[in-house]
């Protein structure tokens, strides 16, 4: 009997736990972290319902997550950020200067010859 497996052992050692990659844990804690730290605000300093609070803390999550865990093209969300930032203009602008000398200058010599 042949059984075929998986010879790029590199890939599995990037993966932390059942196949989830460490980032992704440790995004998943900060996420937990946010929205416990939002649901014991509004409990105890603002004396709202716990699922009330639940639902308060869902909009501090999801930027979180949507940055996060969201692939586009395979790469992360973060990274397409960074790179639309560096693609669209926040980037150093490019200066061209002339070293032929200023042209109307020499289109009025020609005119006066």
């Amino acid at each position: 009997m042949d059984m075929e497996f998986s010879k790029n052992i590199e890939e599995y050692k990037k993966k932390g736990f059942k196949g989830i990659s460490w980032g992704s844990i440790l995004l998943f804690l900060i996420c937990v972290i946010i929205c416990a730290g939002v649901v014991y605000v509004c409990v105890y300093k603002f004396n709202i319902e716990i699922m009330e609070a639940v639902y308060i803390a869902i909009p501090f999550v999801m930027p979180v997550c949507m940055v996060g865990f969201s692939k586009q093209r395979g790469y992360r969300m973060l990274d397409v950020i960074k790179r639309k930032r560096d693609i669209c203009g926040y980037s150093k602008k490019l200066e061209w200067i002339s070293t032929e000398g200023n042209l109307a200058e020499e289109s009025e010599k020609i005119e006066e010859e």
